[in-house]
């Protein structure tokens, strides 16, 4: 069934709209575009005004039972401490939306750091601005929203260490392991808040079931994180290097978290060329073409 978030009707032929309001009971809301430095327009777009399409889908089924956005535990990152609750912007998501509507791209993006003002991205802007007009539009219905934080690989299903895509703190780990990243700025006690996927799954489906038996007048929230568990950087680097597989690796994996910026550019960057010149000098020693010295 072929959809698109970003278009209107969710980009669903006629048919395919018929089909799913006579056949689907239960939604989940979980696409989006992740990319912190998407355009606000795009991010508005894609991540909110998707979200009052997906409602109008969910409104228009015969038989609706329950409906679990899935939104992100940094929508509001801006914040110290973040409650299953919502919190309002500055400015209303209509209004936002509006802009992003009557503007031109050019002039969107000129005004963006106003519009974002204490939000450090429009991934996290427009995922808050989606809470609310879930908060606003689906009060006393079977509607709950799972934050979940950084998604990593299972832990057990559908066996340990899946995961569907490499990106965020999965990519970072796997070029630890396969020797790419000798070092990272950063700090070794630094929290990871991590979840296993499986975990996430788990949750959302949890929460379809008891927002069914359990209707609020307000629209709940429930937070999926490893906060009071939290995993330490340098302890899962570390588990990362013992557990690495050595084929295909580019270099014995290890890797130093190291604060300061010239120290890391150092490490990161010495490790990975100065055995490409040592290879140079046997290649030129031997007449044949360097490599890294090709213009």
């Amino acid at each position: 069934m072929k959809g698109d978030i970003s278009l209107p009707d969710l980009g669903l032929s006629q048919e395919d709209r018929n089909l799913l309001l006579d056949k689907v009971n239960i939604v989940f809301h979980a696409a989006a575009t992740v990319r912190f430095n998407e355009p606000l327009h795009v991010a508005v777009n894609v991540n909110t005004k998707s979200t009052l399409r997906v409602i109008e889908l969910w409104n228009e089924l015969k038989h609706p039972i329950s409906f679990v956005p899935v939104s992100t535990a940094f929508s509001n990152a801006n914040l110290h401490e973040i409650e299953e609750k919502f919190y309002a912007t500055s400015l209303k998501p209509s209004e936002v939306i509006d802009m992003c509507d009557k503007f031109d791209e050019t002039s969107i993006n000129q005004i963006e750091k106003k519009i974002l003002k204490t939000y450090p991205n429009t991934y996290t802007f427009s995922k808050n601005l989606a809470e609310q007009i879930v908060a606003s539009k689906c009060k006393d219905l079977p509607v709950a929203i799972v934050r979940p934080s950084v998604i990593g690989a299972s832990l057990e299903e559908p066996c340990p260490g899946w995961i569907q895509n490499i990106s965020a703190v999965t990519g970072t780990f796997l070029l630890i392991g396969k020797g790419f990243a000798t070092a990272v700025r950063g700090r070794r006690d630094t929290n990871l808040d991590v979840v296993p996927v499986d975990f996430v799954v788990d949750m959302i489906i949890c929460t379809a079931w008891h927002v069914t038996l359990h209707r609020d007048h307000e629209v709940k929230v429930y937070n999926c994180t490893s906060n009071a568990y939290p995993f330490k950087f340098g302890p899962m680097a570390d588990a990362m290097v013992k557990c690495s597989i050595l084929n295909d690796t580019l270099w014995y994996p290890g890797c130093s978290s190291v604060a300061n910026r010239y120290i890391y550019n150092v490490l990161s960057v010495i490790p990975l060329v100065l055995p490409a010149f040592v290879i140079d000098i046997f290649l030129r020693l031997r007449g044949s073409k360097p490599i890294t010295s090709q213009k």
